[in-house]
């Protein structure tokens, strides 16, 4: 993953990393293989391990919805696998969601998005093209959304085949099968011991207004999940995103 000039703390880095596991995906990897792959290629530290996380995690149960609207904004897939990955996580995090708190500004995304490209020497090439495509966007989002509801895929985000393979098996019990298979798994926080302690750092969270509770020694569960550069002192490296797994 050749990165020519690229800050480890900025979201440019996140989308890059996050591309290259989507990428991975694409080439029959398991997400979180992927993940590892991609954490040990760019050193990433705690903070831009989350953010990588983060991103691909959104990216990939939005893939059906991105994928339909790269297509509907393009003559083909964009090539190779790295620049589709990045467009589709940028994507990913411009759309919105009912009810869903917006992750980053929009011109925060178009921006970075357009530096991870140009930081990249398998991407710079494109970084225009990276550019005009999120703008489209921009502009031509309803109207964008309105054409890919009408797509299985879209909707689902799973491929067509699988839809239909589910619908043929539970006729009656297909949509909530479906569904479940994109919400977001639970998000649980390992608290930095150096810098606080797991009731100072539950303290702080209901300072904020965000439900947690402790479910290890340094575990922490949030009880919705959200991005990481909303975390009150994740940038910091108060904490870091841990499965629950690793740390019971």
């Amino acid at each position: 993953m050749p990165l020519l000039d690229i800050k480890p703390d900025s979201l440019a880095f996140s989308l890059a990393g996050a591309a290259q596991a989507v990428a991975y995906v694409l080439e029959g990897t398991a997400l979180p293989q992927a993940l590892s792959k991609v954490f040990v290629q760019t050193d990433a530290q705690p903070q831009a391990r989350g953010a990588i996380q983060d991103i691909s995690y959104r990216t990939m149960r939005q893939v059906g919805k991105v994928d339909a609207l790269l297509k509907a904004m393009t003559n083909k897939t964009p090539e190779p696998a790295l620049l589709y990955g990045l467009l589709c996580c940028a994507l990913t995090l411009l759309v919105r969601n009912e009810g869903e708190e917006a992750p980053y500004e929009d011109f925060v995304v178009v921006d970075q998005a357009v530096n991870a490209a140009s930081s990249n020497s398998h991407m710079v090439f494109a970084k225009g093209m990276v550019n005009a495509v999120l703008r489209r966007y921009l502009r031509e989002k309803d109207e964008l959304l309105k054409l890919v509801s009408k797509q299985p895929a879209a909707v689902w985000n799973y491929p067509q085949w699988w839809v239909d393979q589910t619908k043929a098996a539970w006729p009656q019990d297909w949509q909530t099968i479906l569904k479940a298979g994109n919400v977001a798994p639970p998000m649980t926080l390992r608290v930095n011991q150096r810098q606080t302690n797991p009731q100072a750092y539950l303290a702080l969270l209901a300072e904020h207004g965000i439900a947690a509770s402790q479910i290890g020694p340094v575990a922490i569960k949030l009880k919705k999940p959200m991005p990481v550069q909303l975390i009150p002192g994740f940038e910091d490296g108060m904490v870091s995103v841990q499965d629950a797994a690793a740390q019971l």
